[in-house]
């Protein structure tokens, strides 16, 4: 009984920490907004400076941020997983 109680409060605890995200944009009540919503103004289109961040801000030795190329931040999304770049913690993009 004791490692069923242990189990399912890891598996509780597990579901709360990595749930972290909010719902597809289409989903009642969520706060993601629609890669084509009337919010976004504008969309980038130069870029001058990327300068990425560690992959993980709390280990000096961690490498750079290296997933996806920057360009990909310019002009309206596309609606893919892939056609991203990634900052890192504390990268920046102008």
């Amino acid at each position: 009984m004791k490692k069923i109680a242990i189990y399912l409060l890891y598996l509780f605890y597990s579901t709360a920490v990595w749930s972290q995200f909010a719902p597809g944009a289409n989903t009642e009540g969520t706060t993601a907004i629609a890669k084509d919503s009337n919010i976004f103004i504008n969309w980038g289109h130069n870029l001058i400076h990327f300068s990425p961040g560690p992959e993980n801000i709390s280990d000096p030795q961690s490498p750079l941020a290296s997933f996806g190329d920057p360009l990909n931040a310019l002009d309206i999304a596309e609606g893919n997983s892939y056609d991203v770049v990634s900052l890192g913690d504390g990268g920046t993009i102008t």
